[in-house]
């Protein structure tokens, strides 16, 4: 499941033998830990429990990662650059290419991706441990994605701290995200995005 959402063996060709095996080892430590989260809550998985999945020594995981927080922040980044990556470029996804510097055009080109990875990300908002996963979301989209938003957007910017925009955009955002996957993503990305930016329009006075 998690070699589909991170996409990191699409770079594994371009590296040396050594890079590949910590890239494999790296992988194998995601995929145990993405399939402990739909089974179990994170504050009850231990690092143990992690290395026995992915069938590691313990020294091999350190060398990775000296937390499992630190793991937990390894995987969104590399699950959400992954997402994000295609932001204002060309989307490897076929069904969309963004067009235009719009939030919607991005919200939309993440839906995609969300879309196309839908089971995997199913099954990580319904399990347990989503109220972490969700945070942890919030997070990413206020970094990588609030104040791009907000900057190409035209017209006057609402008298209203920036951050403040940058939180309720990405908190509005995750919960369309997950009501989404909760109603079983009937609707479209663009039925989303269009309903997404239908809420914020207003308070950005368009």
């Amino acid at each position: 499941m998690l070699r589909s959402l991170v996409g990191s063996e699409m770079c594994i060709r371009d590296r040396n033998s050594m890079d590949r095996r910590q890239i494999k080892t790296r992988n194998a430590i995601f995929q145990a830990f993405t399939e402990l989260l739909t089974r179990r809550r994170y504050a009850q998985i231990t690092v143990q429990q992690i290395i026995d999945a992915a069938n590691i020594g313990r020294s091999t995981f350190y060398s990775h990662f000296p937390t499992k927080e630190a793991l937990m922040e390894a995987l969104l980044t590399e699950l959400f650059g992954h997402v994000f990556a295609g932001v204002g470029v060309h989307c490897p996804i076929p069904e969309f290419t963004p067009q235009g510097n719009g939030y919607r055009a991005y919200t939309t080109h993440i839906l995609y991706h969300i879309s196309n990875q839908r089971e995997a990300f199913m099954r990580l908002l319904r399990s347990d441990s989503r109220d972490i996963f969700l945070r942890y979301l919030k997070e990413h989209l206020k970094l990588q994605l609030g104040e791009y938003w907000l900057n190409h957007e035209e017209g006057e910017r609402p008298a209203v701290p920036s951050d403040f925009l940058r939180n309720h955009f990405a908190c509005t955002f995750v919960e369309t995200i997950h009501w989404w996957i909760e109603n079983d993503m009937r609707q479209t990305p663009e039925e989303i995005a269009g309903s997404f930016t239908a809420v914020m329009d207003p308070l950005l006075g368009r």
